[in-house]
């Protein structure tokens, strides 16, 4: 395979897709990729890179529509053996036509960038992932496998294909066959699939359960797996799909949750109340902060997700991130491990118990007191915890007063205007019976060491914050029913 074989190959594909652009209608011409265009002016720069011996090729395209250059300029670097690419390619952007500047309005770098510099650092990437696929093509028979890894707009006037294999394995008719086949099926989606979308596309938002999970049976890393590097994402499918207070959810095998509602905050509010009852079932869930969020769409036909945007940066995103690396980087049995069945109970015990915004709200403080003292933040969780106790103790002194005490007048003072603080409240449910003297001697041990925190500064210990939280705990638990 020569050079100039390459060369007329690269002619006849340019040619033939000419011929036939010219027939298209305009609305086709409209839909034919960027990444496809050969229309003109058209000029092309071929890296070839080769090892005869082990027969593997690794080929770079870059194509420009530069007006300064003549139309079918096509310069094509003969077969460079890999041992010689760094100094060859070194050698060869020396030459005075890589030396000019990327226009900084047209390129998506927004810096002044030389074509050589854009040119070095793509051949950089095509090599380094050109060698995580070798290990690959060690256990498959064709040594050379051709396909077109990355089809990449890099400026306004062009574009780079990296071919792994040579693209002289590959007859110009299946390579216009396939370009030309992608305006068939835009134009099948558009008869065809508008009105489905419209109806299947819902709008939502959705991040990972933190820490890791893994809904049903652990992905088993064999032998395969550990010669090939399986990439983690070949294992997230069979998504499965429940609802939550008539919004659609779809959860999938690694952990992922989506919820249809457009609102982000009730969307927040929504997610956090199902991984707060999961916390009172003893799953280690925590708290869902509004940076963890992504906006997605959801495909209710065939409960996808279709497309999610990630703005952040937490340990929730990163999660997101494992998805691409080898499943054998992936530290999987670490996750804890859920079942989809028990998954979907507690989505139904949270439409079930939570009934109102207050329980909503208390729930959500227990979740962040939780979650603060995981991440050691002990002065946090307690003062959210406490926060949870003093609401409790406050409700409990309305239901009494409102029970003991008919006279509307009498009882609106005592609530609103006598006993204001709670201090008064805990010694009146003592002496009105409403908590024993061991539960008021404990409310007020808890109340000392949050005056502590707040009026005097100090740190709170993990032991007294530990105790609190379960405290929390339990009475939530109790006042929800829950016997786990």
């Amino acid at each position: 395979m020569s050079e100039n074989e390459l060369r007329l190959w690269c002619e006849e594909l340019i040619s033939k897709f000419r011929q036939k652009y010219s027939s298209l209608t305009d609305e086709e011409k409209n839909n034919v990729l960027f990444v496809d265009n050969f229309n003109s002016p058209l000029q092309l720069f071929v890296f070839w890179f080769q090892n005869e011996t082990s027969n593997i090729d690794l080929q770079l395209f870059f194509f420009t529509h530069s007006e300064d250059f003549e139309d079918l300029y096509i310069k094509i670097y003969p077969p460079i053996d890999f041992s010689e690419s760094a100094n060859k390619v070194s050698e060869i952007l020396k030459e005075d036509i890589y030396n000019e500047d990327i226009d900084p309005y047209d390129n998506k770098f927004k810096a002044n960038l030389k074509y050589s510099e854009y040119i070095e650092n793509k051949i950089y990437n095509a090599f380094i992932n050109f060698k995580n696929s070798l290990q690959i093509w060690l256990y498959r028979k064709n040594k050379s496998p051709l396909f077109i890894s990355s089809s990449t707009s890099y400026n306004s006037p062009g574009f780079t294909w990296t071919i792994y294999g040579s693209v002289l394995n590959m007859t110009v008719e299946s390579m216009l066959e396939n370009i030309f086949n992608k305006l068939k099926s835009v134009n099948i989606k558009k008869d065809t699939n508008q009105t489905k979308e419209n109806k299947n596309i819902k709008q939502g938002y959705g991040c990972h359960v933190y820490p890791p999970i893994w809904l049903d049976m652990k992905p088993r890393l064999t032998l395969k797996d550990k010669l090939i590097g399986t990439r983690f994402q070949e294992f997230i499918v069979n998504s499965f799909y429940t609802s939550y207070k008539k919004r659609a959810i779809i959860i999938e095998k690694d952990g992922f949750i989506a919820i249809e509602e457009q609102n982000r905050k009730m969307a927040l509010t929504l997610l956090n109340e199902i991984m707060a009852i999961a916390h009172l079932y003893g799953f280690d869930f925590h708290l869902i902060r509004d940076m963890d969020l992504g906006a997605l769409k959801m495909d209710l036909g065939n409960y996808t997700i279709p497309s999610l945007q990630i703005s952040g940066k937490t340990k929730r995103t990163e999660i997101y991130d494992e998805r691409w690396k080898d499943l054998s980087e992936i530290y999987i049995w670490e996750r804890n491990q859920i079942s989809s069945d028990d998954f979907k109970k507690i989505i139904q015990e949270a439409e079930k118990l939570i009934k109102n915004d207050e329980i909503s709200n208390n729930l959500n403080l227990l979740l962040g007191a939780y979650t603060y003292y995981y991440n050691n933040e002990f002065s946090m969780s307690y003062i959210m915890c406490w926060t949870l106790i003093e609401k409790k103790l406050v409700s409990s002194y309305k239901e009494v007063i409102s029970q003991v005490i008919k006279e509307p007048r009498q009882r609106k003072r005592l609530v609103n205007k006598k006993f204001r603080i709670i201090d008064d409240k805990i010694e009146l449910l003592r002496i009105m019976g409403a908590i024993s003297n061991e539960e008021y001697f404990q409310y007020m041990k808890f109340k000392k060491i949050r005056n502590r925190i707040i009026h005097e500064g100090e740190e709170a210990i993990e032991e007294e914050t530990k105790e609190l939280l379960d405290f929390s705990r339990i009475l939530t638990k109790d006042f929800l029913n829950i016997n786990r």
